[in-house]
């Protein structure tokens, strides 16, 4: 009876193993799944802030050239030409910058998504090593414990 308690209890312990492995890999894919989406996110919402930002320096950029005009001056030669192109080369900076940081926020989630699976892996493995190294001192236990072997 107590061979019969033992190895039952080794499948237990085996069948927890096999358990607690497949919780760790389905935790790592969805933390995967999780930090791609967020990466999916970063990318949409860069674009659209770049966009919006063009499209406001591009108004911007009308009400200079107006405002030149307004003033009497050619904005189409010398020192007014040259505030115009400064002034639009900066406000492009600007749209390039939040594209930049954008993609970085991006790029740092698609790290975070990548070591979400590797650490997921890495748990599922030691869990699964430290199960079978359980299970297997139980059953050389239960070896040493009883005759089975013995002539």
């Amino acid at each position: 009876m107590g061979v019969g308690l033992a190895v039952t209890g080794i499948i237990i312990a085996l069948a927890g193993t096999v358990t607690s492995v497949v919780a760790a890999t389905q935790e790592a894919e969805a933390a995967e799944d999780a930090a791609k989406a967020e990466q999916q996110i970063a990318l949409q919402e860069v674009a659209e802030s770049a966009r919006a930002k063009r499209r406001e320096n591009e108004r911007q950029n009308i009400l200079d050239r107006v405002g030149f005009l307004d003033s009497g001056l050619r904005a189409s030669e010398g020192t007014p030409l040259a505030v115009l192109v400064a002034n639009a080369g900066e406000r492009e900076k600007e749209a390039l910058d939040i594209e930049r940081f954008g993609n970085n926020r991006a790029t740092l989630a698609g790290n975070r998504a990548r070591s979400a699976a590797a650490a997921g892996t890495n748990v599922a493995v030691g869990r699964g090593l430290s199960g079978l190294g359980s299970a297997s001192q139980s059953g050389a236990s239960l070896l040493s414990s009883t005759d089975i072997f013995a002539n």
